[in-house]
């Protein structure tokens, strides 16, 4: 292999503007005395001020800032040439060298093709991870090294060392899929446009240009070309490696303890699947389900359970005060900095009578998140099983105000009640995103039907395969959840079992009410939430997703600064809250290790923390535990009224015709209506 090709400096165009800044800071550098390109530097200002909010100089002013940049400083970066970047550099980066070892490696003059597991979205498209065989190959490698010294570590294993790194790369092609195909749907035009494809038809024409992937010249023109796209296609892998030799380490240092809690009377056998159940947070980590060769299921969580066990103990305390349906409590298992949670299949009711007390429990639940301050409760985070209602990810509970709002504007007013009631918690039926031809969807955990059309365009493949590749967008139909109940199988309407809900609700609420001073004394269950992690959610978790997916488009992977400020468009609402630009350098750093971003707190502090645990303080102007505190103390007839309105509010946007308004108002409303 000519080594030229790692040592060009074009591959140095993947560093963003923040770490071009810290080598010329380490270098004790002012201004680069290379000569700077001004009509380029020019250009890329321009580009960077004319994108919302920018055009403001305050605002702008403040994004550099976090950059600890002048508007010299960022001249100068923006115009000056590669060669300069790769003159501060003292060693080549991590990436870089991983990137090096695997295509320096002896292979043949093409690369071994990369196995493709049978279930891959789009398998038509396979052929573009030829691209980063090595890399993938290489990757594959470091786990099976990690899983043999696990084999010499412990002497009963819970997986079969021969096949458990096979079942761990299963989702791994799809996540690199999904990252670089549409570069290299672009190249394979070029391609074609160039004549460079050999064959007949349109198929054949895309063998061709696999065929061309897989010549390791092409291949690292092709990367050299998106540098930006090979170090997160590095990262990726690296972050794969990673996560899933520290999954089996912790599987196996708690396997004893897992058996005698989640299976004490059978031998759940060895693992056989391993799928992910979340969005990537921390490094590329992700709930995963497992499944075992007796069929048993467990689910595995990269984070603190803490809050979890101490919700489940909650529900066993109210259990023994209440007259309400119990609650089932899950078996939870919490290490610290991961666990092992009882996984939980949907059940089908068989009775009406089940199909009421199920939504008696909903109604429940919507009084105790209520007081807990609790959001997030969306239908992806609720399981029905039987007359169970389940909740399965309670990372938000006591959920902090995050950022002032203005009492002078009516929507921040509004948005601010909402904030502050039942309608912020998740499960009652809302539309969101509602706009131009998008009538909406509903997501929360009691509505969220199948078949709803999603409001954006999402991308999809037509001609995969061939050379006439491409990708369009079209609204998608989203898939049926597990959290509505059914009756022996079929589906029910939440509006013939409102009153059910409302009944719930109710009794909850009274309860609590009446178990006001033992929840709010310091030796009571809330005191035991003191020092668990919760989630902030600062923005909707949609929008990151939204954000890093488009950040793979082509024009973006050849130079990091184009990709930096893309991310600028996080600075858009800072002029609505302000509070948002402290968090605005965690979340770029997420994005640009692949993850959503995340924030936690304390239920009982004003300050939050990153994904990497720095602090960032007095951020929120209430508390988690401030919130639930005031709200308990509030219980009254008037707040449950005033709840109660909400709720049946709520379920009337589920009544789609007026039948069905008039059954709703019939059952349920206590307020005067004309219907």
């Amino acid at each position: 292999m000519n080594d030229r090709f790692l040592r060009d400096p074009a591959w140095l165009r993947a560093m963003t503007l923040a770490e071009r800044a810290a080598a010329r800071r380490a270098a004790s550098i002012v201004r680069s005395d290379a000569a700077i390109d001004a009509g380029l530097a020019g250009q890329r200002v321009q580009r960077w001020r004319s994108q919302r909010p920018f055009m403001d100089q305050a605002l702008f002013n403040q994004r550099l800032a976090s950059d600890d940049l002048t508007e010299d400083e960022f001249f100068s970066l923006l115009g000056e040439p590669v060669e300069a970047v790769q003159a501060r550099c003292a060693a080549a980066p991590d990436w870089l060298a991983d990137l090096a070892r695997a295509f320096g490696a002896e292979w043949a003059p093409a690369f071994p093709t990369v196995a493709i597991p049978e279930d891959l979205n789009q398998p038509e498209l396979a052929g573009f991870l030829e691209i980063i065989a090595p890399l993938i190959n290489q990757g594959r490698e470091r786990v099976r090294e990690g899983v043999r010294t696990l084999s010499v570590a412990h002497v009963e294993l819970p997986f079969d060392p021969d096949t458990v790194e096979i079942i761990l790369f299963a989702e791994l092609p799809g996540r690199l899929l999904s990252m670089v195909s549409r570069t290299l749907a672009l190249e394979l035009n070029v391609a074609r446009l160039q004549g460079l494809l050999d064959g007949e038809t349109p198929a054949q024409r895309f063998q061709s240009f696999v065929e061309r992937l897989r010549q390791r010249e092409t291949a690292l023109a092709m990367l050299q070309e998106y540098p930006v796209l090979a170090r997160q296609l590095t990262l990726c892998i690296e972050q794969w490696v990673a996560g899933s030799l520290e999954f089996l380490q912790r599987l196996c240092a708690d396997w004893d303890d897992i058996r005698a809690m989640f299976c004490p009377a059978s031998e759940p056998g060895t693992l056989t699947r391993v799928s992910s159940a979340s969005d990537r947070h921390r490094g590329g980590r992700t709930v995963l389900l497992l499944t075992f060769r007796s069929g048993f299921q467990l689910v595995y969580k990269p984070k603190s359970l803490s809050v979890d066990v101490h919700f489940q103990e909650l529900l066993g305390w109210l259990n023994e005060r209440g007259r309400h349906p119990a609650f089932r409590c899950l078996t939870i298992l919490d290490r610290g900095q991961y666990g092992w949670m009882e996984f939980v299949a949907a059940r089908s009711c068989t009775s009406v009578e089940e199909i009421r007390r199920f939504y008696e429990r909903q109604g429940g639940y919507l009084a105790l998140l209520y007081v807990l301050a609790a959001t997030d409760f969306h239908f992806e985070n609720v399981i029905a099983a039987g007359d169970q209602p389940l909740l399965i990810d309670l990372e938000a509970l006591f959920h902090p105000h995050f950022g002032a709002f203005d009492s002078r504007r009516n929507d921040q007013l509004i948005a601010a009640a909402v904030d502050d009631s039942v309608l912020s918690i998740g499960l009652l039926p809302q539309r969101s995103w509602a706009a131009g031809e998008s009538e909406g969807i509903d997501i929360s955990g009691l509505g969220a039907a199948g078949g709803q059309l999603s409001p954006f365009a999402a991308p999809r493949w037509q001609a995969a395969g061939t050379d006439e590749a491409r990708l369009t967008r079209e609204r998608m139909e989203l898939p049926q959840g597990r959290h509505r109940p059914t009756l022996n199988g079929a589906e029910v309407d939440v509006l013939d079992y409102a009153q059910s809900l409302v009944d719930g609700f109710t009794t909850m609420y009274r309860l609590l009410a009446h178990l006001r001073d033992e929840l709010l004394s310091d030796s009571g269950p809330l005191a035991r939430f003191a020092g668990d992690d919760v989630r902030v959610l600062v923005r909707p978790t949609q929008s990151y997703g939204l954000l890093l997916g488009e950040s793979f488009h082509p024009d973006l992977l050849r130079d990091a600064l184009d990709r930096d400020r893309f991310f600028d468009r996080l600075w858009v609402r800072v002029a609505y809250q302000p509070a948002l630009a402290h968090v605005i350098p965690a979340e770029h750093a997420d994005l640009l290790r692949g993850d959503i971003p995340l924030f936690t707190t304390r239920p009982g502090s004003l300050d939050i923390w990153s994904s990497t645990g720095d602090q960032i303080a007095g951020l929120c102007d209430e508390s988690g535990m401030s919130r639930a505190r005031r709200r308990i103390q509030q219980l009254s007839d008037d707040d449950c009224e005033r709840q109660l309105w909400l709720i049946r509010a709520s379920l009337a946007t589920l009544a789609v015709n007026g039948g069905a308004r008039r059954r709703l108002c019939r059952g349920v409303c206590r307020v005067a209506c004309s219907c």
